[in-house]
């Protein structure tokens, strides 16, 4: 009866010209005892609709008995229907929080429909604040929730936490979803990463035959990246090597190769390592030795690689040098860079970092002054590099006196001198490093 007397009320307001035709309509799903949403106040409940007044009072979360204008209550409330995420964990919260432990598959699917079938994981964490969990609570909910979701199959869970989590009308498995992310992916970084996520899942894939595709198609997309993005070609062929690995798969004696790439590509390797992700340089590294199999070749040519690369591709050449039975050479080569100071202050800096380790006799006073030479030669060609070294020799207040240790008044007053001289340093920097020295 009451619904009836609202229309009734509603129609004849729509007359009066007091509503909008659009407005009576919007308003009909507004009756008292509804739930809805706000912009700006968020979750509430329709407490009254006055007629007379031509008011709407609603209770809001953080403002009880808030009151406006029928028209702009019409405009500005999204109607909630009863199944609605926000709506049950208020009218159903002990039940809501029984499906969050017994069945959270259930849960996220309530979520998920409350908002059109999507929602990222922050839309998520905010429909289940206060009545279900706390920040805590629910970071623990759904870090054990993605895990059960992701065999469930109706859900795609992004690599991203800003994209939306989806609901499926289907449920898919987790191998057919795999397959599907790489068929459908047209960009090569999205190839690479679907890729990724296929090698680290490889043996939950039955279908020799979908390994064979995806394995037939990285091959063509590395190819074509070859020359306009050879990072990316790295990458495709080191997850199909380790697909192949994987499935126990023989590759095409003509299929492209790591150390094919490698052999072509040499003088831009360092340029080249800049692209590919930290994570996979090593792995890049490690074709060297397969590239060129005498051991004099392949540590040749790592050295000369370290001399033009970054802090983090220097440690990961020190790295196999070390690993492969190279310290040696490795060492000889510090040594002569040293003296003669071509040194890079990549080289200088990764040096300095493993001082503690078996190559700590080199770090002594002729490291100081090869840091100072090359922090000055930087300086003089504009090249922004020695930031990192220049850093560590003022933040670490043991370096300069470990590398002073042992040397000879003669060398520390040279050694003065030279900062003095120096325009590399601040001057307060300048006193700060000549203070450890005294």
């Amino acid at each position: 009866m009451l619904n009836i007397r609202m229309q009734a009320e509603i129609e004849k307001a729509v007359q009066a010209g007091k509503l909008s035709p659009a407005a009576g309509k919007a308003l009909s799903q507004l009756s008292p005892g509804s739930y809805c949403l706000h912009k700006s106040w968020g979750f509430g409940q329709i407490a009254e609709l006055n007629f007379l007044l031509h008011q709407a009072t609603i209770d809001f979360a953080s403002k009880k008995g808030h009151s406006m204008q029928l028209q702009y209550a019409a405009e500005s409330l999204t109607p909630l229907a009863e199944d609605h995420i926000l709506v049950q964990k208020v009218t159903r919260t002990e039940s809501i929080k029984a499906l969050a432990k017994d069945d959270p598959s259930a849960l996220l699917r309530i979520v998920l429909t409350s908002y059109n079938g999507k929602a990222t994981q922050d839309q998520v964490a905010q429909a289940l604040a206060g009545e279900i969990f706390n920040e805590a609570e629910f970071k623990r909910w759904w870090d054990n929730t993605k895990k059960v979701v992701k065999k469930d199959g109706l859900f795609a869970i992004p690599a991203k936490k800003t994209d939306p989590i989806l609901l499926r009308e289907q449920a898919i498995s987790h191998s057919e979803e795999l397959l599907a992310a790489f068929n459908v992916a047209r960009q090569t970084k999205a190839q690479i990463a679907a890729l990724d996520q296929i090698v680290r899942h490889a043996d939950e894939i039955k279908d020799a035959e979908a390994i064979n595709a995806v394995i037939a198609a990285v091959e063509d997309a590395a190819q074509k990246s070859r020359r306009l993005n050879t990072a990316q070609a790295i990458e495709l062929v080191l997850g199909r090597d380790e697909l192949a690995q994987a499935r126990k798969l023989a590759l095409n004696p003509s299929a492209i190769t790591l150390a094919g790439i490698i052999g072509e590509e040499e003088r831009r390797m360092h340029e080249i390592l800049d692209d590919i992700p930290a994570a996979k340089q090593r792995r890049v590294l490690s074709g060297y030795p397969e590239t060129w199999p005498a051991e004099s070749d392949w540590a040749t040519r790592i050295l000369t690689l370290m001399t033009r690369s970054n802090l983090r591709v220097v440690s990961e050449c020190a790295r196999l040098l070390q690993d492969r039975g190279q310290q040696a050479a490795l060492r000889k080569e510090l040594e002569r860079w040293i003296s003669d100071h071509t040194i890079s202050t990549e080289v200088l800096t990764w040096l300095c970092k493993e001082r503690e380790g078996a190559l700590s006799d080199l770090v002594d006073a002729r490291v100081l002054s090869a840091i100072l030479s090359a922090l000055e030669r930087d300086q003089f060609n504009d090249i922004k590099r020695g930031g990192k070294l220049h850093d560590l020799l003022l933040e670490d207040r043991e370096l300069v006196p470990d590398m002073l240790s042992e040397a000879e008044p003669e060398v520390i007053r040279d050694i003065i001198r030279k900062i003095l001289l120096s325009n590399v340093f601040e001057e307060l920097n300048k006193r700060s490093i000549l203070g450890r020295i005294v």
